[in-house]
């Protein structure tokens, strides 16, 4: 018997999805990476975001009792020399604070550029991924499971198995036993697991029971 490997559509699909495999498998591990990134990165900004609200409000409260201050001395004509100096150190605190404020602010809102940043990186790789995810089951539904990956064939005086397509070694090791198994007259059994079900989809290295109750039958042996 000859065994004969035919590179056509079938093999070339199979190495195509071989191929994407890789690409998906690789941008799937960057989009975990970018995606703890971005969580890291948000959770921190909302973090500096409630610090930044927090001391706004007390800026805030501050403000308003400086201004009560004010009101109060300027409605009665004047502070003492002692409350101008806490009001004038107070003025001048509530400035630097003030500034204090504004860079926290500018540096909050670079923070969230950064989050948008990764969050719009990560949009678009989850776009690729979806693009080549659904490419790849395209690829993949046009190639099928059935086991015409190889197929035997017979005439008088010949006999051949031609085999169009495989992804691994174990897969061929499971075609050929498939298409010898019809070699020597095996039908298809209906265990998923089985060398001889009509879909090369079993993980099993070795013959199941069901193989062996068709072999025994093929056999003639009770």
């Amino acid at each position: 018997m000859e065994v004969s490997f035919v590179y056509d559509k079938r093999q070339e699909v199979t190495d195509t999805l071989g191929e994407m495999e890789g690409v998906i498998s690789e941008e799937a591990r960057d989009y975990d990476r970018l995606s703890a990134q971005y969580d890291a990165k948000r959770s921190e900004y909302l973090a500096a975001r409630k610090a930044y609200a927090s001391a706004e409000r007390l800026f805030d409260r501050e403000v308003q009792e400086y201004e009560r201050d004010v009101s109060y001395w300027n409605e009665r004509g004047g502070a003492p020399r002692n409350e101008r100096e806490r009001l004038e150190a107070t003025r001048s605190a509530l400035e630097r604070e003030q500034e204090i404020l504004a860079q926290t602010g500018a540096n909050l809102n670079s923070k969230a550029d950064a989050v948008n940043a990764l969050a719009d990186a990560l949009n678009n790789l989850a776009e690729s991924l979806n693009y080549k995810s659904t490419v790849y089951n395209k690829v993949g539904a046009s190639a099928g499971e059935e086991f015409e990956e190889a197929v035997y064939e017979s005439v008088p005086g010949r006999a051949d198995i031609f085999v169009y397509e495989f992804d691994s070694i174990a897969r061929l090791r499971r075609v050929l036993a498939h298409e010898l198994g019809h070699a020597i007259g095996l039908e298809h059994v209906s265990d998923p697991e089985a060398i001889m079900y009509r879909l090369n989809e079993g993980e099993a290295s070795l013959v199941t029971e069901e193989d062996r109750a068709e072999l025994r039958r093929a056999c003639r042996v009770s």
